[in-house]
């Protein structure tokens, strides 16, 4: 999953590197700007690989059929659609599309992967996926009123405000990603948050979202001042 690397940075953080499958050194204390991006690449991309091995013979028998990777993720943007729909009215069936949702974003992965992707591809899947967290949180505010979130609150700080933090933060980060032509730190929360939404945690969600979106704030800052200086 995309957040997967955050246990690892909380297990290792006292020391000053960290080594990944034996190939890759981390110097978490010398380039703290960089730590996510990096761990990232080692921990993701290795749980992308195992669930790859998994799913090729489907994949290669997709590609047989010339579907294409971006078929595949206009099928997970409307499941995902479809399951924030239900989010408050079935929850099963939010849950049984939120997790077609998620095969099917593995599945364009392999598949553009095996295709050689495109610059498009890349730009219609990373906005797709932002895209279904915002609409997320949005159904969440939309429904504060109406649910038992409504009565969840942080230090006194009520679930609307938290919701409201987690949209700005999450937004301005990413827009901040898109200036930098992807080039900036960046930091996904969709799959934990999804995760956090089928069993039903809502308010931990929402939390793990300001928490990922303030690192990948302070990330782009620390990488800002670091490229000002050189």
């Amino acid at each position: 999953m995309e957040t997967l690397y955050i246990n690892l940075w909380i297990a290792f953080k006292n020391e000053d590197t960290l080594n990944l499958h034996g190939n890759t050194v981390y110097h978490a204390m010398k380039n703290p700007s960089q730590i996510h991006q990096e761990i990232q690449q080692g921990v993701i991309d290795r749980v992308h690989q195992n669930y790859s091995k998994m799913l090729q013979p489907f994949v290669a028998m997709l590609h047989r059929q010339q579907i294409r990777a971006n078929y595949l993720t206009a099928l997970a943007f409307m499941s995902a659609l479809l399951g924030a729909f239900f989010l408050f009215r079935n929850h099963p069936l939010f849950i049984v599309f939120m997790l077609l949702h998620l095969v099917l974003d593995i599945l364009d992965g392999s598949l553009a992967r095996l295709e050689g992707g495109t610059r498009f591809g890349s730009w219609f899947d990373y906005l797709s996926d932002r895209t279904v967290s915002i609409v997320l949180l949005f159904v969440l505010l939309a429904n504060t009123r109406t649910t038992e979130i409504s009565s969840a609150s942080l230090l006194f700080i009520p679930s609307t405000a938290l919701i409201l933090l987690a949209l700005g933060m999450k937004i301005l980060h990413h827009l901040l990603y898109i200036a930098s032509k992807r080039r900036s730190p960046v930091v996904y929360s969709r799959s934990i948050l999804v995760i956090a939404l089928i069993f039903g945690a809502d308010l931990v969600g929402v939390i793990l979202v300001i928490v990922l979106s303030s690192l990948g704030l302070l990330s782009q800052l620390i990488a800002f001042f670091r490229k000002k200086k050189k």
